[in-house]
């Protein structure tokens, strides 16, 4: 799989950093015109039941949505059950919430995308969540809700993923800045064959582990990696 990204260095007023003439941007190892990183190919290990769903992540969390993403090393359905907990023990809790991939219920992959919205923090902003896939359920996760922050300009990342020399399809992108030796809460893209293997985040909005708006600078560094279920993984490149 290969995977290449450049970040723009447009300033926002709100981030410590200089800002350059409007449009520039700076092209860290490898732009999008050059041949990019060659990252080997990893298949994820098999399973005793394929289609359960392994590497469950949460990203983009906000106040009151998040998503979460898994892989399966078969092509299957996937979907969520989900409900509010009084703490991040899942056991007895009532998942009485459901939703679908992205891409439909009865899409068929092995990479899975799930996105929830419009949900009540409650008291305590934590909700339990069940992926599905296939036949197979997951392991029930917990996930807190972050707090309400407000409206930033933008300031992006972006790049593109090829696999096999061809524009990637069906693969998830993630993304975390890393500044004075303090990691953000990771940002999520599903890269599909419309999208031509291109991805932009928005780093702006990114938020701090807590939650909290990330105060970052020019030093500061987004490190970039995907994975496309059995068409193997790019590991991390910084930008």
């Amino acid at each position: 799989m290969r995977l290449s990204a450049a970040r723009s260095t447009t300033g926002r007023e709100d981030v410590k950093r200089r800002a350059p003439s409007a449009g520039t941007v700076r092209a860290v190892c490898f732009a999008l015109i050059c041949v990019g990183l060659v990252l080997p190919l990893t298949l994820g290990s098999r399973l005793a039941r394929a289609e359960t769903p392994v590497d469950v992540r949460f990203t983009d969390i906000r106040d009151t949505s998040f998503v979460i993403s898994w892989t399966t090393v078969t092509r299957e359905t996937g979907s969520i059950r989900y409900g509010p907990s009084a703490s991040a023990s899942c056991e007895g809790v009532t998942l009485t919430g459901t939703a679908n991939d992205r891409r439909g219920p009865s899409y068929l992959s092995t990479v899975h995308l799930v996105s929830v919205f419009g949900l009540d923090p409650g008291e305590t902003g934590i909700y339990c969540v069940l992926p599905v896939s296939g036949g197979a359920d997951g392991t029930p996760v917990a996930v807190t809700l972050g707090p309400t922050l407000g409206v930033t300009a933008p300031d992006n990342v972006y790049g593109q993923v090829e696999t096999g020399g061809s524009t990637a399809s069906d693969v998830m992108v993630y993304a975390y800045l890393s500044t004075d030796g303090r990691v953000s809460a990771t940002v999520s893209q599903l890269v599909r064959s419309s999208d031509s293997g291109y991805f932009v985040f928005n780093l702006s909005g990114i938020r701090a582990s807590d939650g909290g708006l990330l105060d970052y600078g020019e030093t500061s560094e987004v490190v970039v990696w995907a994975t496309g279920g059995m068409q193997g993984t790019a590991s991390e490149l910084r930008v």
